[in-house]
């Protein structure tokens, strides 16, 4: 069974005859959608529970299992939140003895405590006027800046919560951090690494309370060029806690912050807008890798339910701890590099060469010219990226890309990362939140901690194990943003949209809506017969020869939510043709007035669906000729015959797989 990405299954008991049957929220390719339970194995389960159940064995091509827990009735948002927390196996209560650990420490800095941190030469940065910027809810403040601009540099701190002197190596909290591997974050609820009393207390820097941290200072010039820096253990006050949401508008349109914050603090902001912009170009120069995809906002409720969905806006505040924190990544990798310190880095390997082939073949199919060679540079990849921005199709072009490339993760080997163009890459910035950070600031501690170094092979299983927490997490955040999505809109059925169209298969037609919800209009729901037209990507109206291609701005009428399955179905009430991608010609070509086309759809009773444009164009041409065909068949074929009775069979063979990936497909949803 494929359990890289899940460890359990879970579903909704239903009723099957003496016995039951438990349709999974998700299908899988080795035991479908299905596991039927005998009458011994429910565990007093009543039908239409969502449950966790383990299969057991196969028979007669049926999987068999048992339910091993009973989450409660999957209308409820808990719960089904719940159920995707199971299948991808996330821990969400802390054992009593990691509790009891944390609890011991306390939750504010002795005077001795400070004094013999100083002593030991931990540096005094208490006078510094340092911020920190974080989203409003955000409790765990993993990092806090301070800039200084001069004539002609910047000087930049960057001051790091102090995880590792609270969480120490083979400690109960360590044990079950590197278990966990990094928090979750889902659009109700938050999953730490580590106990409340260490990420929301004692580490996490607070305004106006003394804390310990790990600071980088860097120097950078005008040109965002990174000339200096060092690293060293301190000690902080931070002056002031701020949010996104209140220095967006003052960067943005010089709107005020809130009446107790002092000019300084304004001069600064302005000053760090300025930094960010250097160190962003200086990356832009060398060629980094900027993929734009709308994330979506969740509003939610006292209930926990979602009140309203809309996009993300990534304004100029994120963008200044977004550069602050790269910068200081890249920094610490190379020292960690240079004196061969044992980290684990963030890499980023090369694009595939197929993929990429694949992604030139569709853009050429678009009518649109992207050229890559055969082992490109960021900067080529970067030059597509900016040709993309601004466009209706960018979304779903940038998604086809992006699947081109190598995934990041971690590894115990330096091997750069080519969506950063950076030779060195590490995550120093996060402890609170990310066990690979805290494994660098205990590598930066290595001489004054006196302990051994971590040998190559448990730093490859650490990173192994860490870059597999990273994708179970993101898929459960994934499906649980899809699941409020689905939530919100199951209350607005009927509603109206606009949307434009973000991809095609077999089966349907995709839209993402202006707040970022996407969902599918069926083949079968349309008035009339489209075909899919696979190498362009796009579908195609054979009665009328309109074209529906990505990017194409549509509305659409909600007409039904799925909350187990997380499907979201839409009617489609108008299409505006040509305002996505143009296209190749040969498409058109072959629609509007083609009467044979649509004689023989008629006579079917039933859409061209899932047929290639290759197939249907040959089905018209063989359409065409067939008597002369019967009547050269007795007398034997000639070459060019031959040639075309085997593509033919091609087709047919080619038709009968597009037939099995139907059927497939029917079964998942």
């Amino acid at each position: 069974m494929n359990n890289e990405n899940m460890s359990t299954f879970v579903g909704v008991l239903r009723e099957d005859g003496p016995d039951g049957v438990v349709i999974l929220d998700r299908y899988d390719p080795e035991i479908g959608n299905e596991v039927h339970i005998r009458r011994r194995h429910f565990k007093g389960a009543p039908f239409g529970m969502k449950v966790v159940v383990e299969p057991l064995y196969q028979q007669k091509r049926k999987f068999y299992g048992k339910i091993v827990e009973v989450l409660g009735n999957p209308e409820e948002p808990d719960v089904a939140v719940l159920g995707i927390i199971r299948r991808y196996g996330l821990a969400v209560d802390f054992p009593t003895e990691v509790l009891a650990e944390a609890k011991a420490i306390p939750q504010e800095l002795s005077v001795d405590t400070i004094a013999r941190e100083l002593a030991q030469g931990r540096i005094d940065h208490r006078e510094q006027k340092v911020i920190t910027i974080d989203g409003l809810d955000a409790k765990d403040l993993d990092d806090a800046v301070y800039l200084e601009k001069n004539a002609t540099h910047f000087i930049l701190w960057v001051h790091i919560a102090d995880v590792s002197h609270y969480v120490k190596p083979g400690s109960m909290m360590d044990v079950e951090a590197s278990r966990r591997g990094n928090s979750v974050y889902l659009p109700n609820l938050v999953l730490p690494m580590l106990p409340p009393q260490i990420s929301n207390g004692i580490a996490s820097l607070h305004p106006e309370v003394d804390r310990l941290t790990v600071t980088c200072r860097l120097q950078i010039q005008a040109d965002g060029t990174v000339t200096g820096g060092e690293v060293y253990p301190s000690i902080i006050n931070s002056r002031a806690r701020l949010s996104y949401e209140e220095v967006e508008p003052f960067l943005k349109d010089q709107a005020e912050l809130q009446s107790d914050r002092p000019q300084e603090l304004k001069a600064m902001l302005l000053a760090m807008r300025e930094c960010a912009e250097a160190l962003r170009n200086k990356r832009r120069r060398r060629g980094t890798l900027e993929f734009e995809f709308p994330e979506t906002k969740i509003d939610i409720d006292q209930e926990g339910k979602p009140v309203n969905v809309r996009r993300a806006e990534i304004g100029i505040s994120n963008q200044i701890i977004e550069e602050f924190m790269i910068a200081t990544n890249e920094y610490i990798a190379a020292i960690t590099s240079q004196r061969k310190l044992p980290a684990i880095y963030r890499v980023h390997d090369t694009p595939d060469p197929d993929k990429l082939q694949q992604f030139q073949h569709l853009s050429f199919q678009l009518g649109l010219d992207f050229r890559l060679s055969k082992e490109p540079r960021p900067a080529e990849v970067a030059k597509i990226l900016t040709e993309l921005k601004g466009k209706t199709y960018e979304p779903t072009l940038s998604t086809v890309l992006l699947r081109a490339m190598a995934k990041a993760e971690y590894s115990a080997d330096n091997n750069g990362h080519f969506a950063l163009a950076a030779e060195d890459y590490l995550h120093f910035t996060a402890p609170i939140r990310r066990y690979s950070d805290l494994v660098t600031h205990r590598a930066l501690k290595i001489k004054q901690s006196g302990r051994r170094k971590l040998s190559r092979a448990k730093l490859m299983d650490i990173s192994r194990h860490v870059s597999t927490t990273e994708r179970n997490s993101e898929a459960a955040e994934r499906d649980t943003t899809t699941y409020m999505v689905a939530l919100y809109l199951s209350d607005h059925i009927g509603s109206e949209y606009e949307g434009v169209v973000s991809s095609f298969n077999s089966a349907a037609i995709y839209v993402q809506l202006d707040n970022t919800a996407e969902g599918a209009i069926l083949y079968r729901t349309l008035p009339d017969y489209y075909s899919y037209l696979e190498e362009e990507l796009a579908a195609r109206n054979e009665t009328t020869g309109e074209i529906m291609r990505i990017g194409d701005k549509v509305r659409v009428r909600l007409v039904k939510v799925d909350l187990n399955l997380l499907q979201i179905d839409f009617e489609l009430l108008r299409h505006d043709s040509g305002t996505g991608i143009t296209g190749k010609s040969k498409a058109s070509k072959a629609g509007r007035g083609d009467k044979r086309t649509r004689r023989s759809a008629r006579k079917r009773g039933r859409a061209v669906r899932g047929n290639h444009a290759a197939s249907l164009s040959a089905d018209n041409k063989n359409n065409k000729s067939k008597k002369n065909r019967r009547k050269k068949s007795a007398t034997g074929l000639t070459r060019s015959q031959k040639a075309k009775l085997a593509k033919r069979k091609r087709q047919r063979a080619e038709r009968q797989k597009i037939k099995e990936k139907l059927r497939k497909e029917s079964l998942r949803r």
